[in-house]
């Protein structure tokens, strides 16, 4: 039997600046069972908010989840868009991660 085939994270590149191995490690705790997932995601995000966690949690715009509503809508819906995030578990990760960011 072959072993297993183990996926590793892909390594960041080495110019990174404090700013994006922050985000970069930030991004890479997210996935649950699958840590590392979302770093699918790093290269749209960094473009999109300059690799500033502060910056990301400025996309929440609501404090209380709606009835009936999903965890994504509280946070700005461009964010989904511009950054190519389509899946709704991939959605509702990253939208609990930035409220806890933000303190939400």
């Amino acid at each position: 039997a072959q072993p297993a085939e183990q996926t590793q994270d892909p390594p960041p590149p080495p110019a990174f600046s404090a700013k994006e191995q922050e985000f970069y490690d930030w991004l890479k705790t997210l996935g649950g069972n699958k840590p590392g997932i979302m770093l699918m995601y790093f290269d749209a995000l960094k473009h999109q908010f300059n690799s500033d966690l502060e910056q990301l949690k400025g996309s929440v715009i609501s404090d209380k989840l709606e009835k009936d509503g999903s965890m994504a809508d509280t946070i700005e819906p461009n964010l989904w868009v511009s950054c190519g995030i389509t899946k709704p578990l991939h959605k509702m990760m990253l939208a609990k991660a930035i409220r806890r960011l933000a303190g939400k």
